[in-house]
């Protein structure tokens, strides 16, 4: 179980990574695309929600590997069902803040 969500949490942060280095156009294989991102009259708000999707998806991936790390280190102590809280949280809860909040982005 850790060694997945080492993986998805060291993948969500090189995912991320790009959109912080270089402005990357809009394209239909990299980046939050849907019809209102990728209108070429609306190029700012591709560059405005893949700058938020990739800071929160940095974030994301900090938050999994030190969740990973609190389950390591107490995890003789955890009792399963925290355990599972943990691990569930700490994937869930990011992109369901990520979906709503570029949602909002979106529609402004």
């Amino acid at each position: 179980m850790e060694g997945g969500s080492i993986i998805i949490g060291v993948v969500f942060i090189l995912i991320s990574v790009p959109f912080f280095i270089w402005r990357i156009p809009p394209n239909w294989c990299y980046g939050v695309r849907c019809a209102k991102t990728l209108s070429p009259e609306n190029e700012e708000i591709w560059y405005k929600v893949n700058k938020f999707a990739a800071r929160t998806l940095f974030i994301c991936g900090v938050i999994m590997l030190i969740s990973v790390g609190i389950i390591l280190t107490f995890e003789a102590s955890l009792l399963p069902v925290f355990y599972w809280t943990i691990s569930i949280a700490t994937f869930l809860f990011p992109f369901v803040a990520l979906v709503i909040i570029i949602a909002y982005l979106i529609k402004a």
